[in-house]
């Protein structure tokens, strides 16, 4: 049984048992101060996760929510105090916080786009041409667009250097012995592209390569434990179609991926002559590429099983 005021053989007054019965004002103000630390702290680390959005907390402290944020104590004669909530009289205690963010306010995990500039050509001196320019701009759209919307972004450029080491100056894409899209990565930071965005390039000296090299590298990030949940394919517009095809076998749920993929296509710099010339050569070479496949594409197929699906139209509608 509890001892009583009257039987205490303390030196204090009876004032002193009636405030043992009562919130203590400085443990109140205490406890009070210690939890909008905590919640500011909270909202710091919601905030820098990117939970911009996040609603703001407040905590509201009354007499009973901080009797049961104290641990039950004793008074100094070591009774513990009855029916009310229990207040330590010795050095004050810090409330019990949970020492991880609960889960229902952490921010969501950002989405990862992967952008993909595919090559084009460039002169004996490294300029780049007139679509290298254009698709360059429309990835600085795509790229701004994705992080409004909350999305972590890459972007890569694509495009290899002349096999033979800048000697055979016929060679139409890059007469040079420096990488394409090295010279499109240059293109691409100015036109705004920040440099934290940008990967190494793709060495690729035609679209299947293009093709199977992006698919590698979205196996290796993710091997890594960096998820690629969709890429992003720029082109012009009289080779989407063969890009629609290639990039949607490689990255179908047949191939093993299930990666979602969509070709943007960018005006080309060809005059409407040349630009119709342009669309029959394509119409000719995926024809004959779902007919009869070379290599490295017709290895792709055969180990995958993909021969049915590289015949179908599915991915050009």
């Amino acid at each position: 049984m509890g001892q009583s005021i009257s039987d205490c053989n303390c030196s204090c007054d009876r004032g002193r048992h009636d405030a043992d019965r009562r919130l203590d004002p400085e443990a109140v103000a205490f406890a009070r101060a210690r939890m909008q630390m905590e919640v500011q702290s909270l909202a710091q680390a919601t905030h820098a996760s990117g939970a911009r959005d996040a609603p703001v907390v407040g905590v509201a402290l009354n007499e009973t929510a901080l009797g049961t944020l104290r641990p039950e104590s004793r008074s100094q004669t070591g009774v513990t105090t009855p029916n009310s909530p229990a207040i330590a009289t010795g050095p004050a205690v810090s409330p019990a916080v949970p020492s991880r963010t609960p889960q229902s306010l952490k921010a969501p995990k950002k989405k990862r786009t992967l952008i993909l500039q595919l090559s084009s050509s460039n002169d004996a001196e490294g300029r780049a041409d007139a679509d290298a320019h254009a698709r360059a701009a429309r990835v600085k759209l795509l790229h701004d667009e994705a992080v409004v919307n909350g999305r972590r972004v890459m972007v890569m450029a694509s495009g290899g250097a002349d096999a033979s080491g800048g000697a055979d100056l016929s060679r139409g894409f890059n007469p040079t012995s420096r990488p394409h899209w090295s010279y499109v990565s240059d293109l691409l930071v100015q036109a705004g592209i920040p440099e934290v965005s940008l990967r190494p390039g793709l060495p690729a000296q035609h679209m299947v390569h293009e093709a199977l090299m992006c698919r590698e590298h979205v196996e290796e990030l993710g091997a890594a434990g960096v998820g690629v949940d969709d890429v992003v394919v720029v082109t012009s517009d009289f080779n989407a179609a063969r890009a629609r095809h290639l990039f949607g076998v490689v990255f179908s749920e047949e191939a093993g991926l299930g990666v979602p993929m969509k070709v943007v296509q960018v005006p080309s710099s060809f005059s409407p002559e040349e630009r119709e010339k342009r669309l029959d050569e394509e119409a000719k070479e995926i024809t004959a590429m779902r007919q009869v496949p070379k290599e490295p594409w017709l290895s792709f197929l055969k180990a995958r099983g993909l021969e049915t699906l590289n015949r179908s139209s599915r991915f050009m509608e």
